[in-house]
């Protein structure tokens, strides 16, 4: 709430500014806990290490 009554105070001329987006993301599978991500970027980090 407070993003779009930021950006309504800077916008003053627009009026489409509403509080709903219209979609609710749908979730896509399974999500890793912060520690496999975590271990997952770490492997992957680093200089020379590109696919």
């Amino acid at each position: 709430m407070r993003l779009r009554a930021t950006l309504t105070a800077a916008l003053p001329g627009r009026r489409d500014l509403t509080a709903g987006v219209g979609w609710t993301p749908t979730p896509q599978g399974k999500t890793d806990s912060a520690a496999v991500a975590d271990r997952g970027v770490a492997r992957g980090a680093g200089a020379g290490r590109l696919p």
